[in-house]
């Protein structure tokens, strides 16, 4: 009788509680957009849930790299609704729907870009640089229960979304001779190296969800 009991406490003691504090490890070390993204998390029934994250990341906050200017600055909103279908002991099993908008500034020094609706690389010393990116997600997850506290949710996903670059303060543009021509994954607009920041202008196209959060249950 007191064993059953000490399993039952144990059993209970796993269980998640409803409300979280999330944070993504992934979009910390992102090595071209990197960016400190925290969220709130709350699951009101067993079937339903929703979240909110925001991130955000500058300069001074991450490590310089060759895929950014020297005034790096980025902020996002994420809402995002969860069906949770499987639950075992430690584990409960979620389809998602997440929307996102990212709003993303720099300065760019001795580069060059593609105006739009041209295929001609222009040089120039200093431009200052803005990207807006915004769509949505289908996501499958698993949410881990590492203690009543503490907890995993692994995440992946696909979606559409639409991206607007443009440069603007320009200082010496020159065009060179150069005709810009995508690479083959490029061609998909499925990531966003420097190589898709030469492109001014909106494209849409696919994009790609993973990642791994934290999580603070209380």
């Amino acid at each position: 009788m007191y064993s059953q009991s000490a399993d039952t406490d144990s059993i209970h003691n796993k269980k998640l509680r409803n409300t979280s504090l999330s944070f993504d490890v992934a979009t910390a070390v992102d090595p071209v957009h990197p960016r400190y993204r925290m969220g709130i998390f709350h699951r009101w029934t067993e079937k339903w849930g929703a979240s909110l994250d925001l991130g955000y990341g500058d300069e001074d906050l991450t490590i310089h790299s060759d895929n950014r200017g020297i005034d790096y600055r980025l902020w996002e909103i994420r809402p995002e609704v969860y069906l949770f279908y499987t639950q075992r002991q430690r584990m409960t099993n979620y389809l998602s729907f997440e929307i996102f908008y990212i709003q993303h500034t720099d300065l760019f020094i001795n580069k060059v870009y593609v105006p739009e609706g041209s295929n001609t690389e222009i040089q120039f010393d200093r431009a200052d640089f803005e990207r807006r990116k915004y769509g949505f997600h289908l996501k499958h997850g698993h949410l881990i229960s590492l203690s009543n506290r503490f907890g995993l949710d692994l995440y992946y996903g696909l979606g559409l979304k639409t991206r607007d670059i443009s440069y603007k303060n320009i200082v010496n543009p020159e065009e060179t001779d150069i005709v810009y021509v995508p690479v083959f994954f490029e061609i998909f607009k499925l990531g966003d190296s420097f190589n898709l920041k030469k492109e001014e202008g909106s494209v849409t196209g696919i994009n790609i969800s993973a990642g791994i959060k934290v999580h603070y249950f209380f």
